[in-house]
């Protein structure tokens, strides 16, 4: 695939933020465990920006494992000390908060980032000081996320995408379109279902790439009404640019069924576009026994229910690193071996990871949204 410019942006910044990094080091020494009277484990969240409806989730569900094992007792007579960075939804802010977590607070785990575009820039950084990123809503099931110190217990896109496609199969859709954003995780993801539609039979007409914070997608909507049709993919970046698609489809009538991504069920978004995502169609995580005991406790700690599906993937995220300390890791190769050899029933998911840190399976239904209500689609 081609370099996009995002990816070249990308790319400068690490670079950048790579050498600042290196001066840092001379006051550093290598990255080990060692005891001490806390454990501090670093939190790189988008907490504010376009990503900041699922990073405040990202960091509420953290925040929840590490109060109730401070509360237990800590790991091994040891508190939790969770020092938290806001990466502002901004790569060189994502990469400057990260080096400072290394540098000056001096941690070896970091939860985050928030988000699989964050992730690029953030793998690159915790390579070089060799420490240990756990994500809850990162991009795994790309090659350039398979990297020894990075973990995420969000699904691989590949479980939905095949839902979805086998799906639109079922329901007799056969000619198709693709909207997405030029951003690291919308791209793979259209990279992804082109691949699977086309092995299924559906039939790709026509492929459209957006920029981020997109505003217009006029143009685009009449392009689509000129095509023979009878849905369209649209796995935006952002809420917002869903939003204003689904806006401008409805007051141009285009007509089509509208399939997305797993993060349609957002308030954001049926919040600021009430009547425009109704009828919207996408593939969510199905229920497991412990959601529901969570999702409770959750709302009682934060008086409201996460604003996004990623809470329960953040509470097992660490739940997996708490598991991981307790063996009392001396250096970093065996906190990520720890880490590899977690097996648990979590809030989100059975919780094991692959070689290459990433989720083994994941269960998914399809969804609609009726009335502002997000509910299972009956066939």
């Amino acid at each position: 695939m081609a370099k996009t410019k995002a990816g070249r942006v990308i790319g400068g910044i690490i670079i950048l933020v790579l050498i600042i990094g290196v001066f840092m080091l001379i006051n550093r020494g290598p990255s080990t465990i060692t005891e001490a009277e806390s454990i501090k484990i670093g939190g790189l969240f988008g907490l504010t920006g376009y990503s900041a409806e699922w990073g405040e989730v990202d960091m509420n569900g953290v925040l929840l494992a590490f109060e109730e094992i401070n509360a237990a007792g800590g790991i091994n007579g040891r508190q939790i000390e969770f020092i938290i960075e806001d990466t502002k939804s901004d790569f060189t802010q994502t990469a400057l908060a990260l080096n400072k977590l290394i540098n000056v607070d001096e941690v070896t785990i970091v939860m985050g980032p928030t988000w699989a575009a964050f992730s690029e820039v953030a793998i690159p950084i915790a390579e070089e000081n060799k420490i240990v990123l756990m994500s809850a809503s990162g991009g795994p099931g790309l090659e350039r996320f398979e990297s020894k110190y990075y973990f995420s217990t969000w699904p691989s896109s590949e479980f939905w995408i095949i839902k979805t496609v086998d799906f639109m199969v079922e329901e007799g859709y056969e000619n198709t379109a693709i909207i997405f954003t030029q951003e690291t995780w919308s791209q793979s993801v259209h990279d992804n279902f082109l691949e699977e539609a086309e092995k299924k039979g559906i039939n790709i007409l026509k492929s459209f790439e957006t920029q981020p914070d997109e505003k217009d997608y006029r143009t685009i909507i009449t392009r689509l009404k000129g095509l023979d049709i009878d849905s369209v993919f649209v796995p935006f970046a952002s809420e917002s640019e869903k939003g204003l698609f689904l806006k401008q489809s409805t007051e141009l009538e285009l007509g089509k069924q509208v399939f997305s991504t797993t993060s349609s069920q957002s308030f954001e978004l049926i919040n600021n576009y009430p009547q425009y995502a109704e009828g919207l169609i996408y593939a969510y995580p199905a229920k497991i026994p412990k959601e529901e005991d969570f999702l409770a406790k959750y709302k009682s700690r934060f008086g409201k229910e996460p604003q996004s599906p990623n809470a329960g993937n953040a509470y097992d995220a660490a739940t997996a690193v708490i598991l991981a300390l307790q063996k009392n890791p001396q250096d970093v190769d065996e906190m990520i071996n720890n880490l590899l050899a977690v097996d648990f029933d979590g809030a989100s998911n059975r919780i094991r990871f692959n070689q290459f840190g990433q989720i083994v399976g994941k269960d998914f239904i399809m969804k609609t949204i009726i009335e502002g209500e997000f509910i299972p689609y009956e066939q």
